[in-house]
């Protein structure tokens, strides 16, 4: 078995764009790392108690049961959607109202929690807009700057032919699927899991085991509709994915709201 990981990774190797496609993504790693190291030492948000849960036996059972129901949501819509370029801003709408509709009912109703258990609060908010703006701007920026001056062109012509038709296609659909995505995924992961996760396993344990859902949820999409199934393309994105996680668990976090982290992961998606 180790000997074919081997072989498999040599042949990725020697496959020059799926290795130069490899470092693409882990170079994000290091320009989202680098844009909130630097922006957290500028920008301070006042300190806020995070949101206190009221039963956390409650709340566990809930997020169990969201979670599993909608991870079986994305795997069965995932499945059945063909192609990265099928899809629409409905199907991306009633994928998003199926996911966060049990999240919302169960805060609702079987918790009797509010809406700042799902991490809308007006704390930080003038402080959480410029800090998800400038973070976007900045990590879109290096970005370009990195595949246009640092790397040699003729390698990462791939990238920058996907990049371009991010942006040159479909540019309104895409931008309102980003939209509703992002929003939808943070008022997820770090709204209504990350702050009952916080409550019942503390701070540390509580964002790695949120930002582990939070890669789980996306293998249906890596396999399904970007067609992932190399192993050794879908693994440095399942990395992407929870680092990412954490930079926006730390967000939202400090902020005790998840505008910054919102706006953070509208960018993110573009690009």
């Amino acid at each position: 078995m180790f000997k074919n990981v081997l072989e498999v990774a040599k042949n990725v190797i020697k496959n020059k764009d799926i290795f130069i496609y490899n470092i693409f993504v882990y170079m994000n790693i290091l320009d989202a790392c680098f844009v909130y190291i630097i922006l957290s030492k500028i920008i301070r948000f006042k300190k806020y108690k995070i949101y206190n849960i009221k039963d956390n036996l409650k709340s566990m059972k809930g997020l169990i049961f969201s979670y599993i129901s909608f991870l079986v949501v994305t795997f069965f819509l995932c499945k059945n959607r063909l192609t990265f370029n099928s899809i629409t801003f409905f199907n991306v709408l009633i994928r998003k109202l199926a996911l966060i509709l049990p999240c919302m009912c169960i805060s609702f109703f079987f918790e009797k929690e509010d809406f700042k258990s799902l991490g809308i609060t007006s704390h930080n908010v003038k402080k959480s807009l410029l800090f998800g703006i400038i973070f976007g701007i900045s990590y879109i920026t290096i970005k370009i700057i990195f595949f246009t001056k640092v790397l040699d062109k003729q390698l990462a012509m791939p990238l920058l032919t996907y990049l371009k038709y991010n942006l040159q296609h479909k540019v309104l659909l895409f931008q309102l699927s980003g939209i509703l995505t992002a929003l939808v995924e943070e008022i997820i992961f770090r709204g209504y899991f990350q702050i009952r996760l916080i409550n019942a396993l503390g701070f540390k344990k509580g964002i790695i085991t949120t930002n582990i859902l939070f890669s789980i949820y996306h293998i249906p999409a890596f396999i399904y509709i970007r067609n992932y199934e190399n192993f050794l393309i879908s693994f440095p994105h399942l990395i992407f994915t929870f680092c990412i996680g954490l930079i926006l668990s730390y967000q939202s976090y400090k902020s005790k709201n998840i505008i910054s982290s919102f706006i953070s992961h509208f960018f993110i998606n573009l690009m």
